[in-house]
């Protein structure tokens, strides 16, 4: 029978006694060896819902405390621990990340900072917190400074030479790791990797200076290889291939499908782009499995068909919200919230049931290299325009012939015709493309342009560009411009067409995009039957194609400017955020049918974003490439090929299965080295910290050396997990200036947790002796006044430095611990040692560890 862990213990023992609630904590179940699945399964049947399994852990959400205690005496269970948030170690982001971890944490936000601090958890001054606003006061202020006497503020703050701005004392990467010895011929061909927020090529100047391979962590769902379960029916869109139905999409692959856990996996030959709730985002393939049941789904904008476990993300009133107006409606805010498939409840009076939550548009596009003005003038033409070639009209295949006297002859013009009674639009478009001005006698005017290579140019864009969806962006505002109407008193936007196909085609790429929009019938014109496009909600089309619109922009803009100005409220609503879709009818029905949904994307709900500061950084500083910069040449610790895991979003720390995940995977892609600049406080002793028991796992299974930062706490006990595992390097932090310690680098001999039992203290020392004394060696690391250059984001160089070119300073064991990464790969790449293990007894040569250095300053000489 396994038990709960013991701090976890303590922590409801805390919360229970201020008389508190806990409810939905996500937990880390350690098995037996080989036993997870089988422990994964019987979870599920017991109704619980499991995130993911790594090695031999079991990530599943707990409704109550009481859980915990049943969940421990269910078959092969070791231990039950809660999932922590953990943070990256940059000085001041860890400390804000930390308090946002707090805050979200379903146990730690029902706690005091008494009780945080006991539990081994310590929180600094919100003064030390850095903030966008804070930063961009300082920069305001330093501007009028400069104003006020430019030449002597400047001077100021110029350091070294060639001349640089900055705010403190630096030195380049290609500098610090002099410092450490390491070798001038630093490339490497081992596989190492690094656990952090994800990349970015910079610096803007000079070459790149990461050589990286990106991917992210994605949430393993319950049932198959896919987070939310899989569809049928549904179109997606791509740059594969544009809008296509996802099961097409399948069978229009030609790569070999791949056997993997409950389905297959067809690979794209190369990433590709598709658009998820959080925006635009890397794809590389599509997933399919069997289901015996699917759930059909009614809704305004059409028939979905899921997996019974498929998840989706629904709106529900509010039940402490409502409210009635005289006529007996009902209105009120909503709770947003995920819910299976099966579980959907259909729309009934007064807005009950579950409203589906729909992608809104915001911003969101890429590129494959169309060209946008040739877009537009397509989109145009394809609306209200002739375009002749070489003498046959293009858009109905119609030979041209014109007459001379009594004959018909063929002619060989090559043309585009524009027409529209807007004088002024029609001067723009000349303006643009060229060509000449006639009228029409007596129905306005016409632009003709006659340029051959012109007219060869837009015959492809006269289709929709459907898988470049930057240049559909411009197409489309062409063809608005030409068959758009505009209705101020109903508020409503449509476009007309008799060729519904097209516009069948433009209402399926919009929903996708995050445009919702129907196709609908309407009357009779010429002997042609007319259809329109009717876009519900205005202002996200106009958003679409606001940046290339020329004729009807204005009158868009209009009906667009408030969040409600829609008449389609029965179809759909939209919050300003999301688009809500009604579900009208759930039917889980018997079927033998195959589901599917796109893999292995990069976005995941883990957004790249400015926000992080250590993400560039430690992957240029310890496995980057060579580059020029404004503080000088660069030269990484080491350089080499990475394999990067990104864990963390740009709005605050990751879990746990992120965290383990990202260690397994970069275990078993078989890197050598891995850096994490990334941790969270101890939670009970290194046999029972589920990251520390994973460190282990994996250093003895797959020989995976983890670099890992000590923390930045700054006083004794205040080593972070996993980096109190024995099985790990653990890196405190240098000043480069003085040669001692870092202010804020945090000390040993091991993490909080122990300072409050020592008995177990005694017991580990005695296992493991001295590689359970923390820290293991120090790297540099700078200081708030001895700072350390490398590549970083956009957010912290563009509020925190002058020159936004992605490379600034920054300090903090995010900082030394890439050092330490890169210098042991050198050495094993080198063959000079094996393991950590291997660098630890080297280091041990020159004397006993120190609580706040270890074994001292890692050196490439004490290596060899």
């Amino acid at each position: 029978m396994g038990k709960v862990n013991p701090w976890v213990e303590e922590a409801f023992r805390r919360v229970e006694a201020k008389r508190r609630f806990i409810h939905g904590i996500p937990a880390v179940v350690e098995v037996e060896s080989g036993k997870a699945l089988e422990v994964a399964s019987n979870l599920r049947r017991l109704g619980y819902s499991v995130e993911g399994v790594v090695n031999d852990f079991v990530f599943v959400d707990l409704p109550e405390p009481a859980d915990f205690e049943m969940v421990a005496r269910l078959p092969y269970v070791r231990l039950v621990s809660v999932q922590k948030k953990l943070y990256p170690m940059a000085l001041g982001i860890d400390e804000l990340f930390k308090r946002v971890a707090i805050a979200t944490h379903p146990l730690l936000s029902k706690l005091d900072i008494t009780d945080l601090n006991s539990l081994g958890i310590k929180v600094k001054p919100a003064s030390e917190l850095p903030t966008p606003f804070n930063a961009l006061v300082t920069i305001v202020s330093e501007a009028l400074k400069f104003a006020a006497d430019p030449l002597w503020r400047l001077m100021e703050y110029v350091r070294g030479f060639p001349p640089v701005i900055a705010r403190a004392d630096w030195k380049l990467v290609t500098d610090t790791r002099k410092l450490m010895e390491a070798p001038d011929e630093n490339k490497i061909d081992i596989k190492v990797g690094v656990i952090d927020t994800g990349v970015r090529p910079g610096p803007l100047i000079g070459l790149p200076l990461i050589d990286y391979n990106c991917v992210s962590i994605t949430i393993e769902p319950p049932v198959d290889t896919m987070s939310h379960g899989c569809l049928r029916n549904v179109n997606v869109y791509t740059s594969y291939c544009g809008v296509v139905n996802i099961e097409e999409l399948w069978y229009s692959l030609d790569t070999e499908p791949q056997p993997v856990m409950d389905g297959e996996f067809k690979p794209f030959r190369e990433h590709e782009f598709t658009i998820d709730l959080n925006g635009v985002t890397k794809v590389g393939g599509i997933f399919r499995t069997k289901s015996k049941k699917k759930v059909v789904i009614e809704t305004p904008l059409g028939i979905i068909e899921a997996t019974p476990w498929h998840e989706f993300y629904v709106a529900n009133p509010k039940k402490n919200k409502i409210k009635w107006d005289s006529h007996r409606r009902l209105y009120c805010s909503y709770d947003l919230l995920k819910k299976r498939a099966d579980e959907l409840k259909p729309k009934g009076i007064n807005n009950e049931g579950d409203w589906l939550i729909f992608k809104a548009y915001n911003g969101e596009t890429w590129s494959i290299g169309g060209d946008v003005r040739l877009a537009y003038l397509g989109g145009l033409v394809a609306g209200d325009g002739v375009i002749e070639y070489r003498g046959v009209y293009v858009k109905t295949g119609k030979v041209v012939r014109r007459r001379v006297g009594e004959k018909l002859y063929k002619t060989s013009n090559s043309e585009i015709r524009i027409f529209d009674e807007d004088d002024s639009f029609l001067e723009r478009i000349k303006s643009l493309y060229g060509g000449k001005m006639k009228s029409r006698r007596g129905q306005g005017k016409e632009v003709d342009i006659y340029s051959v290579k012109l007219v060869r140019d837009v015959i492809p864009y006269l289709r929709p560009p459907v898988n470049d969806l930057e240049a559909l962006r411009a197409w489309l505002a062409g063809f608005f411009d030409a068959e758009g109407y505009v209705n101020h008193r109903d508020k409503t936007v449509s476009i007309s067409s008799v060729d519904i196909g097209l516009l069948e085609l433009l209402r399926d790429v919009l929903n996708t995009v995050g445009v919702p929009s129907t196709v609908t019938s309407g009357g009779v014109s010429k002997g042609s039957r007319i259809y329109h496009l009717t876009i519900l909600v205005p202002q996200l089309f106009y958003k679409f194609i606001e940046p290339y619109c020329i004729k009807r922009r204005d009158e868009l803009s209009r009906v667009s400017r408030s969040e409600d100005s829609s008449s389609h409220g029965r179809k759909v609503k939209f919050d300003g955020k999301y688009v809500l879709v009604p579900v009208r009818g759930v039917k889980v029905v018997n079927c033998d049918e195959y589901f599917y949904d796109l893999a292995n994307t990069t976005n995941r709900n883990y957004s790249a974003s400015g926000f992080i500061v250590s993400n560039s950084w430690c992957e240029s500083c310890a496995f980057g490439r060579e580059g020029q910069t404004r503080f000088g040449y660069f030269k990484p610790v080491a350089e080499g090929y990475t394999y990067h895991v990104k864990v963390f979003t740009a709005l605050g720390p990751c879990s746990s299965f992120q965290v383990m995940k990202a260690m397994e995977m970069c275990a078993e892609e078989g890197c050598r080295v891995v850096n994490m600049s990334l941790g969270s406080p101890l939670e009970g002793s290194v046999n029972e910290d589920p990251e520390c028991v994973l460190a282990e796992k994996l250093y003895k299974q797959y020989g995976t050396n983890f670099v890992v930062a000590a923390g930045n706490d700054g006083e004794e006990w205040s080593i972070n997990s996993p980096a109190a595992s024995p099985y790990v390097l653990c890196v405190s932090a240098i000043d480069w200036k003085t040669m001692d310690t870092s202010s804020y680098s945090s000390r040993g001999p091991q993490g909080r947790w122990y300072r409050d039992n020592k008995d177990a203290f005694d017991r580990d020392y005695q296992k493991y002796g001295e590689a359970f004394l923390k820290p293991d060696v120090a790297g540099i690391g700078g200081d708030m006044d001895s700072q350390i250059v490398a590549a970083c984001c956009p957010w912290y160089d563009g509020f925190y430095d002058f020159t936004p070119d992605l490379v600034d300073m920054m300090i903090g064991t995010s900082m030394s611990t890439p050092h330490c990464s890169g210098l042991v790969a050198l050495a094993i790449d080198r063959g000079l040692v094996k393991n950590i293990n291997d660098v630890k007894v080297r280091m041990a040569r020159y004397g006993r560890k120190s609580i706040d250095k270890g074994y001292g300053l890692l050196l490439w000489s004490k290596l060899k």
